[in-house]
């Protein structure tokens, strides 16, 4: 019964083909990343053979060189690595460079700050919205036009500071950031003469001394300057003086309507006196035209001469009585 042929022996699964194994260059450009990678080359090596299954990963100084020693799939995956390594490492080294560069201009400020020529000013509290200007537009024009170092605006005291390097600097700011209040008492009868016609005085005014704001408060007979100290005291002088002269317009326009009053009378008078003359005249005609008509009529009419010494008329040419 066992005749039979015996069973072929188990066969034993075929050896899987090893990966292929392949060198790799990864270059890289920039200096500063690759003195990265070279400082931290065993945290970079060991990390991005972990991750990728890179069998080796060397750096090469004099070349600028990682060199990559594995299958391509691990390659592939550790040049991903290694790029994102490398563009981390150049944002890093930018953010490094410009930390560098402020801490480098912060120090040099606050040494300017420190030396600098200071001055100290106070400010109302409602006006420092136009010391600072909008969105710090002011501040910024100023430190341009001056020259000065700083402008700090402490809101508590509240005060300005001004830093620059030299006084005629600051003493310049100061003047462009130094704003004021100041209300100036008017009489009611100079209100007019002070506003203007249609409001030219007070339009004139604010252009010529730059004030910031020009107010009329009629409740309080009082104009309100506002803006920087210089300008309020121009505005000030401006309306000194043009209220100076409002006593001496009224006083020649005093004069002014007291001669045209009385020469109006004058010419009142010179009519009604003509008029009466107009009427003694024509009454002085009228008699003379009554004599001359008187001898005209008797010249050829009633012929009423008068005798010769003989008792008779006697004519001559042209009716001429003859005596």
């Amino acid at each position: 019964g066992g005749g039979g042929a015996p069973p072929p022996p188990p066969t034993s699964p075929a050896p899987r083909a090893a990966p292929s194994i392949v060198k790799q260059i990864f270059p890289v450009a920039d200096p500063k990343v690759f003195e990265w990678f070279v400082e931290n080359q065993e945290r970079v090596i060991a990390d991005t053979c972990a991750k990728s299954g890179l069998l080796a990963l060397r750096v090469v100084k004099p070349s600028s060189q990682l060199v990559m020693l594995g299958g391509a799939k691990s390659i592939g995956r550790a040049k991903m690595l290694l790029e994102l390594h490398g563009r981390h490492v150049a944002d890093m080294q930018r953010i490094h460079t410009e930390r560098q560069t402020l801490a480098s201009k912060l120090l040099a400020e606050k040494d300017r700050v420190a030396t600098g020529v200071r001055i100290e000013f106070p400010v109302e509290r409602e006006l420092i919205g136009l010391v600072i200007g909008k969105s710090g537009r002011h501040l910024a024009e100023t430190k341009k036009a001056t020259g000065v170092d700083a402008v700090q605006v402490d809101a508590s005291g509240p005060s300005v500071v001004v830093i620059g390097p030299t006084q005629e600097s600051v003493e310049a700011a100061k003047e462009m950031l130094e704003f004021v209040s100041e209300s100036i008492p008017v009489q009611n009868e100079q209100i007019g003469w002070l506003i203007g016609k249609n409001g030219r005085n007070f339009r004139e005014l604010q252009e010529k001394t730059k004030v910031t704001r020009l107010n009329l408060n009629k409740a309080s007979n009082q104009v309100v300057l506002v803006g920087t100290r210089s300008a309020v005291e121009a505005a000030k002088l401006y309306i000194e003086t043009h209220l100076q002269f409002l006593s001496e317009v009224e006083g020649e326009q005093r004069e002014t309507e007291r001669l045209r009053h009385e020469l109006r009378g004058i010419s009142i008078g010179d009519n009604e006196a003509g008029g009466r003359e107009r009427a003694r005249g024509g009454q002085r005609g009228g008699e003379r035209g009554t004599e001359r008509v008187t001898e005209r009529g008797g010249g050829r009419g009633a012929r009423d001469v008068a005798p010769t010494a003989n008792g008779r008329a006697g004519h001559g040419r042209d009716g001429v009585p003859t005596t």
